[in-house]
């Protein structure tokens, strides 16, 4: 009887650990650490046990491993001596013979305890910690502490070895590397493992989300030529007209050129002005400007983002790699509209970019990039530091702001404005014409 309870208990420490295991390592971190700053003592020990998951996986090991080893060595000799007794009662005499009754005590010791083995201390607990994960690993974490603390220096040598082995053969690890954060790429993975299940438009911010390193600023910048500058010494009422114009929340103040760049006019600041009622009309406005931020071309928008944050912007000014001048600048509102954005918006607006009216003749678009008009008409517009854009390179040559019904004729491809939004050129017309007949020299 003594040994049936031991046999018993073995399995019921085998089970703690396993549970323990399960539950502390699958547990949410997030949720773990929310309930730290709550002030919940039995999360704060299972937080330390993940930050030191070597550590909780050796403890675990050692327990199961020596709970294992006993069992087997006391299952052995209680069951061989049940079916010792059970032969006698039976009186069978072909199975008297001692070595007959311990290769059947060996196997039925393999299959009872394989059997409760595998129910009671490997699955009945996994299935548990999956199930109750937090409450289990904040009711077993403050023991599996207190069990890895006192194994300390069992867990020291057994690290240590398994360090020493694997060296050998080349393989050096961290615990970072172990167990540390799910890599972008496998995110995408799951995200598009649980595509069928999840919301579509949910998954399609992910998938922005998980896309959004790898764009620069140069890619989603307001060109040079198309920003709206503030003098730096503009009045409260010039800076309603241009508001009232353009409609943007925030401009770029700027003394000479765009090259010189003084700071950042927001709408919010010159309203917080107004409402202490130091602004008048003819008030210049210049004491409201905030020191400009700057960042290079290829910058990602992350630490674009970053940046923002930190310095409570939504706008930064974007430099030249190269020469150091301006190249644009970049708002809040479009790194945002990265995440945000619909596909199969984009490729709509993609489409309406350039559209052909008649042989030869397109609509384009002024913010269309000089690579895209290109690629789609096979042209060859010049590429430039100077521009980036249809409209910027309308800009550059004619170097004036155009009006309606502007031309411009390059080589075979003639230009005409045929829409602005304000001052900024919206739709432009391009005309291919018939190239000029090649002379012959004679």
């Amino acid at each position: 009887m003594t040994s049936l309870i031991a046999i018993l208990a073995l399995i019921a420490i085998n089970a703690f650990f396993v549970t323990a295991e399960f539950s502390i390592v699958i547990v949410r971190r997030s949720r773990i650490q929310q309930l730290v700053l709550e002030g919940d003592a039995p999360a704060k020990t299972v937080q330390n046990l993940q930050r030191d998951l070597n550590r909780l996986l050796s403890t675990t090991q050692i327990g199961i491993t020596l709970s294992c080893l006993a069992l087997g060595w006391i299952s052995e000799r209680t069951i061989s001596s049940l079916v010792s007794a059970g032969l006698s009662v039976l009186q069978v005499s072909a199975l008297q013979n001692s070595s007959i009754i311990r290769s059947l005590s060996i196997l039925l010791v393999f299959l009872s305890v394989a059997y409760l083995q595998i129910v009671l201390g490997e699955l009945g607990p996994k299935s548990l910690a999956l199930r109750y994960s937090e409450y289990l690993a904040r009711s077993l974490g403050p023991l599996s502490l207190s069990i890895s603390n006192l194994l300390y220096p069992f867990i020291w040598l057994l690290n240590r070895s398994t360090e020493i082995l694997l060296s050998m053969f080349g393989i050096q690890f961290s615990e970072e590397e172990l167990y540390g954060q799910v890599t972008t790429k496998e995110l995408q993975l799951m995200v598009e493992a649980s595509a069928i299940a999840s919301n579509e438009p949910e998954e399609q911010l992910l998938r922005n989300f998980f896309e959004f390193g790898e764009i620069t600023v140069r890619e989603l910048m307001v060109p040079r030529t198309n920003i709206e500058a503030f003098p730096v010494r503009g009045t409260y009422a010039e800076f309603l007209a241009l508001l009232a114009h353009i409609g943007h929340e925030s401009y770029p103040v700027i003394d000479q050129s765009l090259d010189d760049v003084q700071g950042i006019l927001k709408l919010h600041d010159l309203a917080t002005g107004l409402q202490d009622q130091q602004i008048q009309a003819d008030t210049v406005v210049s004491r409201w400007v905030q020191p400009p931020r700057f960042v290079n071309e290829n910058t990602s928008i992350t630490e674009a983002l970053e940046l923002m944050y930190k310095h409570n912007q939504t706008m930064l000014m974007v430099r030249e790699e190269d020469v150091g001048g301006t190249a644009g600048l970049i708002h809040l509102k479009d790194i945002l509209g990265v995440i945000i954005s619909d596909p199969e918006e984009d490729e709509i607006e993609r489409s309406q970019e350039i559209q052909q009216e008649a042989e030869q003749l397109y609509s384009v678009q002024a913010q269309t990039s000089i690579e895209s008009i290109n690629e789609q008409l096979g042209i060859n517009l010049p590429f430039s530091e100077e521009y980036q854009t249809v409209g910027g390179f309308l800009l550059f040559s004619l170097q004036k702001v155009p009006q309606i019904n502007d031309q411009l004729v390059y080589e075979n491809l003639e230009f005409t404005v045929t829409s602005l939004e304000g001052p900024r050129l919206e739709r432009i017309q391009v005309k291919c014409l018939p190239a000029p007949p090649e002379t012959i020299s004679v």
